[in-house]
């Protein structure tokens, strides 16, 4: 997500939508771009913020006058993009999941995991779980996400490629409601710009349109900037080629709100 004062924008980032792009075609033409959300309890600060954490954390009158706008992608095409971005990950020893939360603590959590994960100890086990408990008894929650990480490691994108041998294995790893790890490749377009009954955005571009879409934007609030390359996976068929019959149903399931509210079909 952005902030723009200068021309008056604010832009909700939806993965693997093209969103990058946009961040950097305003990075260039606005140097006080507000790129974190302020610390708020009931917003979590990430770069795919939802349009409810934003409207929680932002003053009341630059939420109301802003133009809200974001980019939504076919979910079939969307899955696709994940997918390579997914396989394409490199793990290193650098390499580890970024969480941006309201403090620093989880972070620390993390980095605590990973070092057990990768130490040769004794009872490793046993203390991976006191680490856990401490971070929960600081906390004081059951915070799900963290016992996750505990068992699986500190990496989304590495533990999902390590899971998915091709696409059939990527779209099944993610398929699981009681796994927190991979919530965020459950999640519909529409959550991230809605609350329970209304859609927050006052404008909503398509990626398959985008180049032509942000331009009209662009005019409309006298943004000089223009779009990079978008971000795109190397060597890629069309999105139908990738999916069978059992796997095409998955997601007309998974995303049946984004399917029913923008249109999309296979």
């Amino acid at each position: 997500m952005f902030i723009s004062h200068k021309y008056k924008v604010i832009f909700v980032h939806i993965q693997r939508t093209g969103g990058s792009s946009i961040h950097r075609a305003f990075q260039k033409c606005d140097p006080d771009l507000v790129e974190t959300l302020p610390v708020h309890s009931a917003a979590k600060r990430t770069k795919h913020s939802f349009i409810t954490d934003i409207k929680h954390t932002v003053e009341h009158d630059i939420f109301q006058n802003y133009l809200k706008f974001c980019v939504v992608r076919n979910p079939f095409d969307r899955m696709v993009s994940w997918y390579h971005m997914v396989i394409g990950k490199k793990g290193d020893d650098q390499a580890m999941f970024k969480i941006r939360d309201k403090n620093k603590r989880l972070n620390i959590f993390f980095k605590g995991i990973k070092f057990l994960n990768n130490a040769n100890l004794p009872l490793k086990k046993n203390l991976l779980n006191y680490w856990t408990q401490l971070f929960l008894l600081i906390e004081k929650s059951d915070n799900k996400f963290a016992i996750q990480a505990a068992k699986s490691g500190t990496d989304t994108a590495l533990e999902l490629k390590k899971k998915s041998k091709n696409f059939k294995e990527f779209i099944f790893s993610t398929q699981n409601p009681e796994d927190v790890f991979f919530k965020k490749f459950r999640l519909n377009q529409l959550d991230y710009i809605s609350d329970k009954t209304h859609i927050l955005v006052d404008k909503i571009l398509r990626f398959e349109n985008l180049n032509a879409e942000f331009n009209n934007l662009g005019k409309k609030i006298a943004f000089e900037g223009a779009l990079s390359q978008i971000n795109k996976s190397a060597d890629r068929k069309s999105y139908e080629s990738y999916y069978d019959d059992r796997t095409k149903k998955m997601i007309l399931k998974r995303f049946k709100k984004d399917f029913e509210h923008f249109g999309y079909h296979f």
